[in-house]
């Protein structure tokens, strides 16, 4: 099957850059990769051992981290949740549910 490549020219002769209307400039890794490096951060998982848990979990998308680059993502993921956790909630009024219980997944007969 032959594909024709579409050829883009703007009227006046510059050259046209593409930008996409569903991806940000200069966006290099999805959300998905900062959620589950988060995950595992969390989970224990070391820098070393980083790449193959995600090349599992998220796919050939995370081939080629370094451990400099993982270092640097969960860097960012403590500082939002050292900003999340010193957030003031003064000003907001709470109302606490405590609820205690057992849950066992075995049916009686």
């Amino acid at each position: 099957m032959k594909i024709k490549v579409p050829k883009v020219r703007s009227k006046d002769g510059e050259p046209v850059n593409f930008r996409s209307a569903l991806v940000p400039p200069y966006v290099r890794k999805a959300r998905s990769l900062e959620g589950a490096l988060l995950w595992l951060y969390l989970k224990g998982v070391s820098a070393c051992e980083m790449e193959e848990a995600l090349s599992i979990l998220v796919g050939p998308e995370a081939k080629g981290l370094s451990v400099s680059t993982v270092a640097r993502m969960k860097g960012q993921g403590k500082s939002e949740y050292y900003a999340w956790r010193s957030k003031q909630l003064d000003k907001y009024r709470w109302v606490y549910i405590w609820v205690d219980g057992i849950y066992s997944g075995l049916r009686s007969e």
